[in-house]
């Protein structure tokens, strides 16, 4: 039965996160900020929105397990718990890597110079500056030629 407590801890982590991210994107909203404010917003909406759906996913597997462990019914589908396991950790992974290119404007540049330059092949248009903006933190950020 710690099985069933740590899977209804994990549920409920994953709930209040998705929970702080909708109360987030209600604040922006009514501070203006929009996916066609700008780039960053665009940015910043896709990747949360993405991650959150595949949180929602993740957490809809694990109810099913849950509520089967509440059951006592787990043991055959032991194997699923360690791929919902794994599909968890690598939503997880995912956070690591956005959370600061998302909330630390001071990473924003060195992140997102990484990536243009190994997709610059994708950008035909020259334009010499973006402004990323988080709240009321700005960076300019200067694509690489």
């Amino acid at each position: 039965n710690k099985v069933k407590l740590l899977l209804g801890l994990t549920i409920a982590l994953g709930t209040a996160f998705l929970a702080v991210k909708g109360y987030e994107y209600s604040m922006e909203f009514q501070r203006g900020e929009f996916p066609s404010t700008n780039n960053f917003w665009s940015f910043y909406f896709l990747m949360t929105g993405i991650h959150a759906l595949h949180i929602l996913g993740g957490l809809t597997a694990l109810s099913l397990l849950w509520n089967r462990a509440r059951k006592g019914t787990l043991g055959p589908t032991q194997g699923r718990v360690a791929l919902t396991g794994l599909y968890w950790s690598f939503v997880e992974l995912v956070w690591i890597f956005l959370f600061p290119l998302l909330y630390f404007p001071l990473t924003t540049p060195v992140l997102l110079a990484a990536v243009e330059s190994s997709l610059c092949h994708l950008y035909s248009a020259g334009r010499s500056g973006i402004l990323f903006r988080r709240h009321d933190l700005s960076v300019a950020f200067t694509r690489l030629e």
